[in-house]
């Protein structure tokens, strides 16, 4: 009977004219977040906490590296080969760097004080008259 009562449903709508204009929706897909949204909103609020330690690795990092290119240089100049001496300077930099960037505090930013803004002087008006113009 089911079948039917779609047929009749179908065949009198069909007759009458074709298809109707029938409020169907609309499909939106799912926009659920996830364990993707929540791992971001997770990083997204420790970036700010993270990001003073990473200025302060970077810096002890740029710095040794420079220490540690030099070093390899008056190696080199001295009559080592360039191999062992990237690879004994490279690994006593890299000791170094943990070292530093472990032992150091990171600070954050440090706010300036505020600047009071200066007052001018209010120096003496004298009055002026309608002769002053002339």
């Amino acid at each position: 009977m089911v079948g039917k009562v779609n047929t009749v449903y179908h065949d009198y709508f069909l007759g009458r004219g074709g298809n109707l204009p029938v409020f169907r929706g609309h499909y939106y897909p799912h926009t659920g977040y996830g364990i993707g949204g929540i791992i971001s909103s997770l990083v997204r609020s420790a970036i700010p906490l993270l990001k003073p330690l990473a200025k302060k690795a970077a810096k002890v990092a740029g710095k040794e590296l420079i220490n540690g290119g030099t070093k390899t240089h008056s190696d080199v100049m001295e009559g080592k080969k360039l191999k062992s001496a990237i690879k004994s300077r490279g690994l006593e930099s890299i000791s170094n760097i943990a070292e530093k960037a472990l032992n150091t505090p990171a600070r954050g930013k440090k706010r300036k004080a505020p600047t009071q803004k200066k007052r001018k002087k209010a120096g003496k008006h004298r009055k002026t008259d309608i002769f002053d113009f002339l």
